[in-house]
């Protein structure tokens, strides 16, 4: 918990933290003979769906789950409205970026009508959000079941676990959705595309695959990065 790592720091039982919450740097930086340093590169923050397990391995509840999210009330819920609301996959200055392709908004009737549909073949959806225990995950979290919670027949289980156990269930594929950040990574680099989205990436946690989008990555990689026969 980070207000345990500024009170740790505080008593001089740690001598250097890392923290992602304003408001507790700001309060310890506060404190006589207490200096940081900033890092200005973007943190992204989303929800990371396992593809290859129900009920997310429908495009109609990953759709559904995407529509339900209000970004500007999860914003003020998480960031008090500092943070910049994305509009699509990849942001502005990245040379992925493509302004034709837009992130859906909200839109709470379009996702209980993909729910509706679901649920009429399949039953009700429960479902656990895996997210780690410090506290702007635990934001996010909790903002993220609040907003699937407007959705009938959707049961959505807060698993609130240590750093080291996300990780192990990540790796594990044993997960439903996952409170997911992309820390200083602003999808600059080709390489950091490549792990989050190619088949079997290494940081490709939702399981995404799709031949098109490896055969882009494979062009697009360096070429001291590229397989070899």
């Amino acid at each position: 918990d980070e207000q345990q790592t500024v009170d740790a720091v505080a008593a001089k039982t740690i001598d250097v933290a890392w923290l992602r919450d304003d408001a507790k740097a700001e309060q310890l930086l506060s404190r006589p003979k207490m200096h940081g340093a900033a890092i200005t590169k973007p943190t992204v923050y989303g929800a990371t769906f396992n593809m290859v397990r129900a009920p997310f391995d429908d495009l109609r509840v990953r759709k559904a789950f995407t529509l339900a999210l209000d970004l500007e009330d999860i914003n003020l819920k998480t960031t008090q409205g500092k943070a910049e609301l994305a509009t699509s996959f990849f942001p502005k200055g990245s040379p992925f970026y493509d302004k034709t392709l837009k992130q859906a908004g909200y839109d709470l009737s379009a996702a209980q009508k993909l729910i509706d549909a679901y649920v009429a073949e399949k039953g009700p959806i429960n479902v656990t959000l895996l997210h780690r225990t410090d506290s702007v995950y635990k934001l996010f979290g909790d903002a993220l079941v609040q907003g699937w919670s407007k959705l009938k027949n959707v049961q959505v289980q807060d698993n609130p676990v240590t750093s080291q156990a996300a990780l192990q269930a990540l790796f594990r594929n044993d997960f439903d959705v996952t409170v997911s950040t992309h820390i200083s990574q602003n999808y600059a680099y080709v390489e950091d595309v490549y792990t989050f989205l190619r088949c079997g990436g290494s940081a490709n946690y939702a399981k995404y695959c799709n031949p098109a989008m490896d055969r882009l990555l494979d062009e697009g990689r360096p070429p001291a990065r590229r397989a070899r026969p």
